[in-house]
């Protein structure tokens, strides 16, 4: 969720977004959709939204679903490469996704 400001009224608002869609739109320059719920108007992040969102994925810490047991140690090894279905991959090697 990120908060956006109603261009209609001026109030803030939280806007749903899907962090690998608005990421990947940020990476190849595309147009992303915001909404506001007060009005239920939509329209495309303008540059000062597109660089607070690019700042907020920044600084939001991404959790997977590993949960280590009770007195167990996690013994996680950082990963060599990245696994085949990460879209990260597909911008290294220019792949379109």
């Amino acid at each position: 969720m990120m908060p956006v400001t109603c261009p209609e009224c001026g109030k803030e608002t939280l806007c749903t977004l899907v962090v690998a869609v608005a990421t990947d739109a940020l990476l190849r320059g595309a147009s992303i959709p915001l909404r506001s719920s007060c009005h239920n108007q939509e329209w495309d992040a303008d540059l000062l939204e597109r660089e607070q969102l690019r700042e907020y994925l920044g600084s939001t810490s991404i959790r997977g679903g590993v949960t280590v047991p009770t007195g167990q140690s996690a013994n996680i090894k950082p990963a060599t490469s990245l696994p085949q279905y990460s879209i990260l991959r597909h911008f290294e090697s220019g792949q379109q996704v």
